[in-house]
């Protein structure tokens, strides 16, 4: 989608390990105890689990949970919240590639993501935040939603290879 020259039928960069990119899970954090940060002014404010959230494992393993970025950008990302991670993203690349902007657009359209940005910033209890980030995770891994998406990035992939 974002390297293929339909003019001249060519894939001229691949997203790979080898040139410098691999896999940032995005919402459901690959670490044992799924643990979020909340950041707030440049920093980690609080942190909390996502264990509560019914079947959070396998929600790990979804296509939706997963973004291919630069890898310097994907350590710096860590466990960080979503909404400083897009800022993080969007404020890494001078032109945000068509497939991570096509996913992050598709996140900011979610009213659960915007009720946590809402509140940051807010002085509001560790319990509260934890209750908002809970409601988008299930919100963007809805059934809906998920089929939304595939629709989407299907639309976008055929149009990409059309001259």
């Amino acid at each position: 989608m974002d390297n293929y020259e339909a003019s001249q039928n060519f894939i001229n960069k691949l997203y790979s390990l080898e040139y410098g990119y691999n896999q940032e899970h995005l919402i459901v954090y690959d670490n044992r105890k799924i643990e979020v940060e909340w950041w707030d002014a440049g920093k980690c404010a609080e942190k909390f689990s996502l264990n509560e959230v019914e079947g959070v494992r396998e929600l790990k393993k979804y296509s939706l949970n997963y973004l291919i970025i630069d890898k310097e950008l994907n350590r710096s990302l860590g466990i960080k919240d979503i909404v400083e991670k897009i800022d993080c993203i969007e404020n890494f690349f001078t032109n945000v590639p068509k497939h991570i902007n096509l996913i992050l657009s598709f996140i900011k359209e979610l009213d659960s993501f915007n009720e946590l940005k809402e509140i940051k910033g807010q002085t509001i209890e560790l319990e509260q935040i934890k209750i908002k980030y809970i409601q988008f995770v299930n919100e963007y891994f809805s059934e809906e939603n998920q089929e939304r998406f595939i629709k989407l990035m299907g639309n976008e992939f055929i149009g990409s290879f059309q001259n």
